[in-house]
């Protein structure tokens, strides 16, 4: 009887191990390995995927009065409180060419508050941007040592095929070579040239004009890959 309970005991534990053992094994998965499309979607030349639905996948979160970022509701959400501002989040990669994209809708505030992607992403003073605004402007840019400039003229441009409002916009933004090519909702705003930036990280770019109060949410970011 009593090597009977012992066996029993024995096997619950082993059992209880075994389940701890599994979970800390997913647990400590890197990000990339987790979300990796070979993992999530099998789609030919897909790196990359996120549909932020698993708050660990790494992305960057914070909470300050100037704003916070995080994931809500199986969205990656922007709050922008302060005007002249942007937000940004990276995906732990490290790219040269790809083409990324996400959906992005402008959820509260001011329309003029703006959402992206960014690419070879370097550091907090190093990358390249293509964003749009909720009233339908759009523009290319980077960000060097600290510095922003629009590469795509002296000022955001409007466009048609940027849906206005709370509608959800479809962005693709491509960085192959030194070429720089923006698309939304499947209409290419502009391609352009620049060689500050060969290779980094991507993320999505969210921020406030004159106004700050702008939310911003994003889902289904794809990396793909030639």
């Amino acid at each position: 009887m009593k090597l009977h309970v012992t066996r029993n005991l024995w096997r619950i534990f082993l059992a209880g191990m075994i389940s701890v053992l599994a979970v800390l094994i997913y647990l400590l998965l890197t990000r990339a390995e987790i979300l990796r499309a070979g993992y999530l979607n099998p789609a030919p030349g897909v790196y990359f995927y996120d549909d932020f639905s698993r708050f660990y996948s790494g992305w960057d979160s914070q909470n300050s009065p100037q704003g916070a970022m995080d994931y809500t509701s199986g969205r990656y959400t922007f709050r922008v409180e302060e005007p002249n501002l942007d937000l940004w989040g990276t995906a732990g990669l490290d790219l040269d060419n790809v083409s990324i994209e996400v959906d992005a809708v402008h959820v509260a505030g001011p329309e003029s508050g703006t959402m992206g992607i960014i690419c070879r992403y370097l550091d907090g003073e190093n990358f390249y941007f293509g964003i749009v605004t909720g009233h339908g402007y759009y523009g290319i840019g980077r960000y060097q040592d600290g510095g922003m400039r629009l590469l795509s003229g002296n000022a955001l441009r409007p466009m048609d095929s940027v849906k206005a409002g709370s509608q959800v916009n479809h962005l693709r933004f491509d960085c192959s070579g030194t070429t720089l090519s923006f698309y939304v909702n499947g209409y290419l705003l502009e391609s352009l040239e620049d060689v500050a930036f060969t290779k980094g990280d991507v993320g999505v770019i969210a921020g406030s004009l004159e106004e700050g109060g702008v939310e911003i949410a994003f889902d289904d970011f794809v990396v793909f890959t030639p």
